[in-house]
């Protein structure tokens, strides 16, 4: 609960100057095959702090928004009932969309950091199809927002083609 104390006054003192509309907690308790824990020590363990910094992140007025990669599905209705309005990068290994229909979460990331569209040899047209599928996935349900999470520096031209395909065909896409 210490670390999750001294984040809170972080968050407090910052919320002074910036006034963020959205505040983020990172917190990685998981990888693609799940839970570094079962859920049981999840809730015991780490979720009475994970609770107290939404709480004070709602009374910052900012929309609570939490950062764990991998496979969350076992805690999201511990996220739910936490406050947690948006997970970030969400990802691939999670039913994306029935995690949104049942929360109301709004999904940020949805592209697979782990396919072709994201390998030292990944193609131009791989690494657009990657985005397009994505969008393709997630965003007719809305509450959406794409993130190539995931790309490293050493593939910067991956994340060019990335961005440049999510922001063309983003545009045509959310037009319909």
């Amino acid at each position: 609960m210490y670390l999750a104390d001294f984040q809170i006054e972080m968050m407090r003192h910052l919320s002074k100057f910036l006034k963020p509309d959205i505040i983020m907690y990172s917190e990685h308790v998981s990888n693609w095959s799940g839970l570094f824990m079962s859920p049981y020590t999840y809730r015991e363990v780490i979720k009475p702090a994970h609770k107290k910094a939404m709480s004070a992140i709602v009374e910052l007025g900012a929309i609570p928004q939490m950062h764990i990669d991998g496979k969350i599905e076992d805690i999201l209705p511990d996220l739910h009932e936490m406050g947690v309005k948006m997970e970030q990068p969400f990802q691939v290994f999670n039913d994306i969309n029935d995690a949104k229909e049942k929360y109301g979460f709004i999904a940020v990331g949805g592209w697979d950091s782990f396919g072709r569209g994201n390998q030292h040899d990944s193609t131009e047209e791989e690494v657009r199809a990657s985005v397009r599928l994505a969008m393709d996935s997630y965003a007719p349900t809305c509450r959406y927002v794409f993130l190539p999470g995931g790309i490293t520096w050493r593939y910067s031209q991956l994340q060019t083609w990335a961005n440049d395909e999510a922001e063309k065909y983003g545009k045509s896409f959310y037009k319909n």
